[in-house]
């Protein structure tokens, strides 16, 4: 079946999502041209405005065990697999971020490599200033509660649907960048003997280089693509696969699906290695990311690192 038929014919084109919604898969010929189509720019002009397919070629992978998902996508299959062993190392060292009495999650965060420290975590000056800090003349606060006792913020490692739990306490917020300033927070966690082994920062992104996010995806109920890319599948740790598509200074910008949930996440190239933070996104467009060369700068600016 070639992928003209699939997407002229309307029965042919739903059996066909139905049967990706089901996790049946298509022939990996037909993923292949869908690709073509999509990397050449003429899929939305032959979908007529229907948005699976273009989805698809951005896959969402469980993380389960340790472990994600085999794409049955050709097109990341072989760099994947390939990468397996770095990306489910730095996988491990990824988590959610939970705020007392605010249930579900707030955001993602991540342990980053830093000379003679443990416990230093990355995120998003949002998702800190959000949901549980607050910002003084010279520094930013834990939020107080009612009873005049700040808030409990902890970061949970596994988080991958099963009972599993590592969840360590957030006890310092070490630095948040000005709001004109890249979308950047350092946290520091309570010492634990458990702490995963953290991310290396790598080099700058460049323009279509492949890399993988890593995060929790949060449901956006105004959005129902999100349900039909993860399947309900919210709050627990995915990998999102995706190109940088446009390389600057301070930022980047890549196509990875991401909702959310995805906010701080490491953007890691095919080492494992960190080349950015996602901060933002606009649906069919393009997500955006904060440069490593932005976070060396907040490990200087927060610890002298």
């Amino acid at each position: 079946m070639s992928v003209n038929r699939i997407l002229a014919d309307p029965v042919v084109r739903e059996e066909a999502f139905q049967r990706l919604r089901n996790g049946e898969g298509l022939p990996d010929e037909v993923l292949d041209q869908i690709e073509n189509l999509r990397s050449a720019g003429f899929l939305d002009q032959l979908l007529k405005g229907c948005r699976i397919i273009d989805e698809i070629g951005r896959p969402t992978l469980p993380i389960q065990a340790g472990s994600f998902e085999r794409p049955s996508l050709a097109r990341w299959s072989e760099p994947l697999e390939a990468a397996r062993a770095v990306l489910e190392q730095a996988s491990r060292a990824v988590g959610r971020l939970e705020v007392e009495g605010r249930g579900g999650f707030v955001g993602t965060a991540w342990l980053v490599e830093v000379p003679d420290q443990q416990g230093i975590v990355v995120t998003n000056r949002h998702v800190v200033l959000s949901n549980f800090g607050v910002r003084r003349a010279d520094r930013v606060d834990f939020v107080l509660q009612l009873n005049d006792r700040t808030v409990a913020v902890a970061l949970e490692f596994k988080g991958e649907g099963t009972s599993e739990s590592l969840r360590l306490p957030v006890v310092e917020i070490i630095r948040v960048e000005p709001d004109d300033g890249p979308d950047l927070a350092l946290l520091r966690l309570a010492p634990s003997p458990n702490l995963p082994d953290p991310v290396r920062l790598g080099t700058s992104a460049q323009q279509d280089q492949d890399v993988a996010v890593i995060g929790f995806p949060s449901d956006d109920p105004s959005d129902l693509a999100d349900d039909r890319l993860l399947g309900g599948r919210f709050g627990f740790k995915t990998l999102s696969p995706g190109q940088v598509l446009r390389a600057q200074p301070n930022l980047f910008t890549h196509d990875a699906s991401t909702t959310p949930g995805f906010s701080g996440s490491p953007v890691l190239d095919l080492r494992g290695e960190a080349v950015g933070v996602h901060f933002h996104g606009e649906h069919g467009v393009e997500n955006m990311a904060v440069s490593v060369d932005a976070v060396r700068r907040l490990l200087e600016a927060g610890l002298g690192a």
